[in-house]
């Protein structure tokens, strides 16, 4: 018999699972979590959201969490990259600013990024509204090709699908329209757009994203590469057959 703590990543593996199963019956294929922020700063803006203050305790129990959900055949996602630990501000609200140098980011905020990629085979990541400028210092990270393309793709090695975190909040949209924000978003390396929900707004940013190919903006090749991406996850998980 292991001891209470050998057993609590269990309880986190049954509740990804028991969430897959319920979500399934629902007719729900995807799962945007586990959170792999890790908890940094009091008060914490997300405390409800995340597993602990220690990369490796957020890595154990957000990889039990979602290795729940992708061994019972929904996607999950980890977020929010390059992490919200150490907000102080709510990001629907406005555009908070991490300042941490890169050795930090690197040994906090990436870390788990680090650990679960090459072990949990996330199928989706979320990339989030936050500034980091040890990384980018003036695109917030789901906009920015240096965090998405040269941080997430080329360092840390992933090349499963990229979502956004939403396009409307506010330290986007005091900026950019969604218009704006979702052809910024595929440049930087991001496959899918969370943000858009009506069907004129859907509408306008296809035409952007039309109007970004004609200009040049964006190539065949990159849009391409997404919807392989997107393709190769349906076909892992079951959502279509060939």
């Amino acid at each position: 018999m292991g001891s209470i703590e050998d057993k609590q990543p269990a309880i986190a593996y049954d509740q990804g699972a028991m969430a897959a199963k319920w979500m399934q019956q629902l007719g729900i294929n995807a799962d945007l979590a586990p959170v792999v922020d890790v908890h940094t700063v009091d008060p914490p803006v997300l405390e409800s959201r995340m597993f602990g203050n220690t990369p490796t305790t957020v890595a154990t129990y957000a990889g039990a969490y979602i290795k729940g959900l992708q061994q019972n055949d929904v996607i999950g996602c980890l977020k929010h990259f390059p992490g919200l630990g150490a907000i102080t501000s709510d990001p629907h609200g406005g555009l908070p600013t991490v300042n941490r140098s890169m050795a930090e980011l690197e040994s906090i905020d990436l870390a788990p990024y680090k650990l679960m990629i090459q072990k949990d085979h996330p199928a989706m990541i979320m990339s989030t509204d936050v500034l980091m400028p040890a990384i980018d210092p003036t695109l917030p990270a789901e906009l920015s090709q240096k965090t998405i393309n040269d941080l997430l793709r080329k360092q840390l090695g992933y090349d499963g699908v990229v979502i956004t975190d939403g396009l409307y909040m506010q330290g986007i949209s005091e900026k950019w329209s969604l218009s704006q924000a979702a052809v910024l978003s595929i440049i930087a390396g991001d496959d899918l757009v969370e943000g858009p929900y009506s069907a004129s707004q859907v509408a306008n940013v296809v035409a952007a994203l039309k109007q970004a190919m004609q200009e040049g903006k964006l190539t065949m090749d990159r849009i391409n590469q997404s919807v392989q991406r997107i393709l190769l996850m349906k076909v892992q998980y079951g959502i279509i057959k060939y």
